[in-house]
């Protein structure tokens, strides 16, 4: 037994990626980290707020200004992304691809997850209050 050892728990979730098939990494969130959780919401909005820039600016008669309104975007949601999970996420989930539906799948499973850990969380407070009143 080790004497004087402080063990802490963050209560890290990690998430293993696998795309096409083939695990290529992890990401590791913490759902208790209220920083974490700030950068996260605050993103969601931004994104919106980018995604609705670009519908603006997309033109059927001018791909080449279309192409270069998504690579922007893109290079900001890799950013943004790496900003909130960490240096490196995005390599490890996207790879070289470049798609906005990559990133929707990226967004709604770590929105699962999260939500999946609030629930958890909460239900621990909630459940005994819901047998009494069974």
């Amino acid at each position: 037994m080790e004497k004087n050892v402080l063990r802490l728990d963050t209560n890290a979730v990690v998430m293993p990626v696998v795309r096409d098939g083939e695990r290529v990494g992890e990401i590791v969130m913490h759902p208790d980290d209220t920083v974490f959780l700030g950068k996260f919401y605050a993103l969601l909005p931004k994104l919106e707020a980018q995604r609705d820039a670009l519908s603006g600016t997309l033109d059927a008669d001018d791909a080449g200004k279309t192409l270069g309104a998504l690579q922007k975007l893109w290079e900001s949601m890799r950013a943004d992304i790496d900003e909130v999970f960490g240096v490196g996420t995005c390599d490890t989930s996207f790879g070289s691809v470049c798609s906005l539906a990559l990133a929707q799948q990226f967004f709604e499973g770590v929105a699962e997850v999260l939500q999946g850990e609030r629930e958890d969380k909460i239900a621990k407070y909630t459940s005994p209050a819901k047998a009494v009143l069974k």
